[in-house]
């Protein structure tokens, strides 16, 4: 069984209904399992419906200081996308990573120019990351529609990294702890 045939599995068997909801304990066991590194992305709308039709294939995450998952994202990790205040709809191995330092206000213009193509921006996206510093743009492959599934997740973060072999106490999980 491969690993998104694993995680596929391991959701499926954790919710039986649709008020139960997966933990950052439980993917951080799943990640402890599968000795694979396990991203959950926050995306909104249109962009996760633009990764789940293939129409996006390269997720980018455009931000003023190196946090996750700049430098933390690699080939072969699982990405998980989750709805913004919904559940997990989907999930896509990481193909190929590339990390860039911008430089302001040019940065975010030249790389959705030359990366058009897999971004999906919407117009007046680029804007809005002009003081952008960092991108991480993770292309995707094997993207797969999951079950609605709900995350237990405290916290504003839209990027949670969970590294294999880390443990993780929910009740005390701080996700800036999971960023180095």
């Amino acid at each position: 069984m491969n690993t998104l045939d694993a995680i596929q599995s391991y959701l499926r068997g954790s919710h039986s209904s649709s008020s139960d909801a997966v933990s950052l304990d439980d993917l951080q066991m799943w990640a402890n399992e599968l000795d694979a590194n396990i991203h959950v992305a926050i995306m909104t709308e249109p962009y996760l419906s633009k990764v789940r039709s293939g129409e996006k294939y390269i997720e980018s995450r455009l931000t003023k200081v190196n946090i996750s998952p700049f430098r933390r994202a690699a080939e072969g990790d699982i990405v998980l996308f989750k709805r913004s205040g919904g559940a997990i709809l989907a999930m896509a191995l990481i193909e190929r990573v590339e990390f860039e330092h911008l430089t302001a206000p040019d940065g975010p213009a030249s790389l959705a120019e030359k990366y058009a193509d897999g971004l999906g921006y919407e117009p007046g996206y680029v804007e809005t990351k002009q003081h952008a510093k960092f991108a991480s743009l993770l292309w995707l492959r094997e993207v797969r529609d999951l079950p609605a599934t709900p995350l237990e997740k405290r916290g504003r973060q839209a990027w949670v990294t969970l590294h294999a072999g880390h443990q993780c106490d929910s009740a005390k999980f701080d996700p800036s702890s999971m960023l180095f």
